[in-house]
């Protein structure tokens, strides 16, 4: 993690990242913090924010503390973690230092001979402009390292590229060594459509983390209400249900009216999903159960899509989805609204939906640059919710 950066030449800064690594704490609790802090003093919190990419390559905003506004942050938090913010300070004003020479164009980099550091980032900020200057910027040094794993050491690549060379690891365990069932329709099932799903993404992340595929093509809440029954694991620590896009799709074969919130029985969708949902629950009290909505599709997409031929459209079956799991106090993932996969692009549909053995996109099933964009989501949304179980 590159939690160091130069606001005005020596000036260090400690990221809202590795303040929540010291201190165990979530980021986005972390984020939340600094955001009543900056409001407390008056404080434009867009200029401390920082972009960044995390492992899945997607875009992230941290703070960039000195610090004044790090010690201030972690004064409402216990002696001990407080006295671990400190001592890394401490820390950082020991190490990386960078000097101005007689040479105005030229800046000395220092690292104590001691430090343990193996590797060293340089962030070169430029206050106006966009120019590229990776052409005429020379590093002087003894050893030079351009390639790590045949990945070139440019700012976020470079970072992965160690952390996978060096086997550091989050320190968020939270998944680790977990059972996860997933229960959904082809874009759950192992097939053709990309060599791996989101749930292998997530769980090739952690440690040890077992999954249990329940993904059937074709499938969905009308003819899987029953899916509870099918079930053999009975130590599982998650559950999650990833139906709908094909209960919107496959009106022709199964005739079925979106139906009414809370309908019981088996002769509407809604129904489907009431059932489904209560025998989960009966059969897994006390496991986590939790919900995905469908991803949109190129045939039905956005608030102003056309009603299949049974009069719904697929937000409107993703927001009963949604009913439901507040009805049961059941967490879930809105992949409908919020899952940065706009099919409906035509550079987006051919990159992320389109199967590794074909030339054209079908605008329904992920590729794994899809399968990737999902497994992010997936991730941080389990690891909130087995968090806090």
């Amino acid at each position: 993690m590159n939690i160091m950066t130069q606001f005005n030449h020596n000036q260090k800064s400690m990221s809202s990242r590795e303040v929540a690594d010291l201190t165990e704490k979530r980021h986005p609790d972390v984020k939340r913090d600094c955001e009543i802090m900056f409001q407390g003093l008056g404080i434009d919190a867009r200029k401390f924010a920082h972009i960044y990419f995390d492992t899945m390559n997607r875009q992230q905003t941290e703070y960039l503390l000195d610090e004044e506004l790090t010690m201030t942050l972690v004064t409402g938090y216990n002696i001990v973690l407080r006295n671990r913010v400190i001592k890394r300070w401490k820390e950082l004003e020991n190490q990386t230092k960078l000097s101005d020479t007689e040479d105005d164009n030229v800046k000395s980099f220092t690292i104590p001979s001691d430090s343990t550091a193996k590797y060293a980032f340089m962030n070169v900020v430029i206050p106006s402009g966009s120019w590229d200057i990776r052409s005429g910027l020379i590093v002087d040094t003894k050893t030079t390292i351009s390639v790590i794993d045949g990945k070139e050491l440019v700012d976020e690549k470079a970072r992965v590229a160690i952390l996978n060379i060096t086997n550091i690891t989050s320190k968020n365990v939270y998944l680790d060594g977990k059972k996860w069932c997933v229960i959904g329709d082809s874009i759950t099932e192992k097939n053709y459509r990309s060599t791996y799903n989101y749930h292998y993404y997530v769980a090739n992340s952690v440690k040890d983390m077992a999954v249990y595929n329940y993904g059937i093509s074709g499938s969905g809440f009308y003819n899987r209400s029953g899916v509870a029954s099918t079930i053999t694991q009975t130590d599982i620590d998650i559950l999650t249900v990833f139906f709908g896009t094909n209960d919107w799709a496959n009106v022709a074969s199964h005739n079925k009216l979106l139906g009414t919130f809370l309908d019981t029985g088996t002769t509407t969708v809604s129904g489907c999903i009431n059932t489904l949902l209560s025998a989960l629950i009966a059969k897994f009290p006390t496991k986590i159960i939790a919900i995905f909505t469908p991803l949109p599709r190129l045939t039905n997409w956005g608030s102003n899509a056309t009603a299949n031929a049974q009069g719904y459209t697929l937000e409107q079956l993703s927001n009963l989805i949604i009913q439901y799991a507040k009805h049961y106090s059941l967490p879930y993932l809105d992949l409908y609204h919020e899952s940065n996969l706009p099919v409906w692009n035509n550079d987006a549909n051919v990159y992320y939906f389109t199967a590794p053995s074909l030339s054209t996109p079908d605008g329904l099933h992920p590729n794994d640059a899809g399968h990737k964009v999902i497994a992010g989501k997936v991730k941080a949304f389990l690891e909130s919710i087995v968090a806090v179980s």
